[in-house]
């Protein structure tokens, strides 16, 4: 019964929230266990929303990733930013103060950038 009311529970939430062109459903992976019948059934709703939709499903854990990795890639392209500043102010024969003056990093900070390959 407590099953059955789970699989209803879902299906239903599946049928109603979605988002863009994101389907917001609730992630019921270790919340819940189905029996391999019903989960068939559920991933198989899944997929037809999708297509009905021409939307994905996105867990709360991938969005979660998403977000963490795009503040990763942001902060990686600071520094790969910064490396090529400094890089290119030291080609053109400026000293550390001026570096330092300019991109506001402290000479440990340049120091460290320079020593890094692309």
């Amino acid at each position: 019964m407590l099953e059955r009311s789970a699989v209803n529970v879902a299906c239903c939430v599946l049928r109603g929230r979605w988002c863009s062109n994101v389907l917001l459903l609730p992630d019921i992976n270790g919340v819940l266990t189905l029996p391999e019948n019903l989960e068939i059934r559920y991933n198989s709703s899944i997929k037809e929303l999708e297509q009905e939709r021409n939307m994905r499903y996105v867990t709360s854990i991938e969005r979660q990733g998403r977000q963490e990795g795009l503040k990763e890639g942001i902060e990686q392209g600071i520094q790969r930013g910064h490396r090529t500043f400094v890089q290119n102010l030291r080609a053109m024969k400026m000293d550390s103060a001026f570096i330092q003056k300019a991109t506001g990093l402290s000479e440990e900070e340049i120091a460290a950038l320079l020593k890094q390959t692309h």
